[in-house]
């Protein structure tokens, strides 16, 4: 089976220009203030609970992925299995990315609430909070 190549360069031109957006979106919502100090705190305590999650969740999906990886390799080809596991490995940096920047929005966003509202259902979009 050969993959046309230009499907390939599309792929990988939108996982590059997707990651390129989350980074930007990501700078821009960490400039935001946080608020008050009892915000902040309980925004410390949610983002610690969030990392304890997925420091226990990524490696249960790199088993899966494994595991289904030798599954196909055994089904198709090498190249095959390869592009599954760039795929997955992608997939599941963009997800982390996805989550802390959802979470690390959330104080940011609550203290933007309190003062534009527009501003702030522009910034929810862009963390994610709105999807």
């Amino acid at each position: 089976y050969a993959m046309p190549v230009f499907m390939l360069f599309y792929a990988i031109f939108c996982a590059s220009f997707g990651l390129f957006t989350t980074a930007y979106f990501c700078s821009e919502l960490l400039v935001q203030d946080m608020g008050v100090n009892r915000v902040k705190n309980l925004g410390e305590v949610i983002n610690k609970g969030v990392d304890v999650y997925l420091f226990r969740a990524v490696p249960i999906t790199i088993i899966l992925m494994s595991t289904i990886s030798s599954i196909v390799y055994f089904v198709s080809d090498l190249n095959f299995t390869i592009a599954m596991v760039c795929g997955g490995a992608t997939c599941l940096c963009c997800t982390n990315m996805g989550i802390n920047m959802n979470f690390e929005g959330g104080t940011r966003l609550t203290h933007a609430l309190n003062y534009d509202l527009g501003g702030s259902i522009n910034f929810a979009i862009r963390s994610g909070a709105i999807g």
